[in-house]
C-alpha cells in the first residue's frame, strides 16, 4: 500500500512538473486574453528554459500573463536581447486592469547584444492576493531575438508569511503587544521610486499595543535602514501625532519617544508608520520597540551613591573643606619657602 501511495505521489509530481514546463515552454501570446499565464515562484524562471524568442514584424506583440506577485514580493524582469536586424521596441509591465506599471524604449542593431531590467515591489494596495499582471513586448520596427529572466523575491515586513504592512492604517500590520522587560524588534522592507513609481511599497504602517507597570514610564522606538535609504517615522496615539523623526543622512537611524502619565490598568494603542523619505534608494529597516521604566531609572541612581548613606550637601561640604585645608597648606609651604631662603642669604652676606 505503502508503495503504491508513494509511485502516485511520484506520477503526479511528474505531470505536475511537465504541466510546468509546457506552461513555461508556450509560444507567447497576441493580446491579455491569449497570454499564457506563467505562475512566479520564489526564485527565477526563464522563458524559454532554452534558446531565444523572435520578435519580429510577423508577430508585433508578445505578451505573458504573471500570477503570484503581490505585496510583500519584488519581481525583477531581466531582458536579454540581440539584434537581429537593426530596429526597435519595447518592453512593459501592465497591472490586469491594463494601466503600465513601469516601461523601457529598445533599440537595436544587427548582432548588438544587451539587458535591461524592470523592477517592481508593489504594495498591498496595488496588488492584493490573487492579482495578474502583464508582462508585454512591443515591436516597431526590425527584429531581435530574446529570452527573459523573472526573478521574485520575498520582501514580507515582520516575519516570513506575514506578508506587506499596508500603506494606510486600515491596512496596517498587527504587531504583538508591548511591555516592561520586552524588545519587540521586526524587519521591514521600502521600495525606491523605480520600483513601480504611485504603485511601489514606499510607506507601511503597523499597529502595536502597550502596557506600562509605571505612569513615568517612556516609550521608545528606533527605526535604522540598513541601506543607503533615508526615511522619516511618525508615531500616532488616538490619531493624533505624538512623535516624528527623520534620516538625516543615508541610513540614518530615527528615534521616537514618548513620556506620559500612563494609566496602569489601560492598554495603550500606537500606530506607526515609516516612509521612504527621499524615493531614490529602498531596502531593509529595523524597528525596535521598548519601554524604559522610570522607577528603574531612579534604582540605577540610587545604586552609585557612595556607601554610609551621605547627603549630598554633606559631601559637598567635605570636598570644600578639603579644597581649603589644601590651600591653606600650599600658602604655608610658600611662606616657609620663601623665609628659608632669606636666612640662607642673609647668613651668607654676614659671612664674607
Amino acid at each position: 500500500m505503502r508503495l503504491r501511495r508513494a509511485a502516485m505521489l511520484i506520477m503526479m509530481l511528474a505531470i505536475l512538473v511537465a504541466m510546468a514546463q509546457a506552461a513555461l515552454c508556450q509560444e507567447p501570446g497576441e493580446s491579455f486574453e491569449t497570454a499564457p499565464a506563467i505562475k512566479l515562484v520564489t526564485g527565477e524562471i526563464t522563458l524559454p528554459e532554452s534558446g531565444y524568442y523572435i520578435l519580429n514584424s510577423s508577430r508585433s506583440q508578445h505578451i505573458y500573463r504573471l500570477d503570484g506577485l503581490q505585496g510583500g514580493y519584488r519581481l525583477t524582469i531581466i531582458l536579454e536581447f540581440a539584434g537581429i536586424e537593426q530596429g526597435r521596441a519595447a518592453i512593459s509591465l501592465h497591472k490586469e486592469s491594463g494601466e503600465i506599471i513601469a516601461q523601457r524604449r529598445i533599440q537595436y542593431g544587427v548582432g548588438t547584444s544587451q539587458e535591461m531590467s524592470i523592477a517592481y515591489q508593489p504594495s498591498i494596495e496595488s496588488a492584493p492576493p490573487g492579482s495578474a499582471h502583464y508582462l508585454a513586448l512591443s515591436w516597431y520596427s526590425g527584429s531581435m531575438k530574446y529570452r527573459i529572466r523573472l526573478s521574485l523575491e520575498s520582501m514580507e515586513d515582520y516575519g516570513l508569511g506575514k506578508g506587506d504592512a499596508g500603506s494606510s492604517p486600515e491596512s496596517a500590520m498587527q504587531l504583538p503587544e508591548l511591555s516592561p522587560g520586552k524588545i519587540l524588534e521586526l524587519k521591514g522592507y521600502l521600495a525606491s521610486l523605480d520600483d513601480g513609481g504611485d504603485m511601489a511599497d514606499r510607506v507601511d504602517y503597523y499597529l502595536m499595543g502597550a502596557r506600562f507597570n509605571s505612569s513615568k514610564s517612556i516609550l521608545r522606538i528606533s527605526i535604522k535602514p540598513l541601506s543607503d535609504m533615508r526615511v522619516s517615522a511618525s508615531l500616532y496615539m488616538d490619531d493624533h501625532r505624538v512623535a516624528y523623526g527623520s534620516s538625516r543622512e543615508p541610513g540614518g537611524e530615527v528615534s521616537l519617544e514618548v513620556p506620559g502619565e500612563w494609566k496602569l490598568d489601560e492598554r495603550y494603542s500606537f500606530t506607526i508608520r515609516v516612509d521612504n523619505l527621499a524615493d531614490k534608494n529602498g531596502g531593509a529597516y529595523v524597528i525596535r520597540a521598548w519601554i524604559e521604566e522610570q522607577n528603574a531609572a531612579e534604582h540605577q541612581a540610587t545604586m552609585v551613591k557612595p556607601p554610609g548613606g551621605l547627603d549630598e550637601r554633606v559631601l559637598t561640604m567635605i570636598v570644600m573643606a578639603g579644597a581649603a585645608s589644601l590651600i591653606a597648606i600650599s600658602v604655608l609651604m610658600i611662606f616657609l619657602r620663601r623665609r628659608r631662603i632669606y636666612r640662607v642669604e642673609e647668613v651668607g652676606w654676614w659671612g664674607y
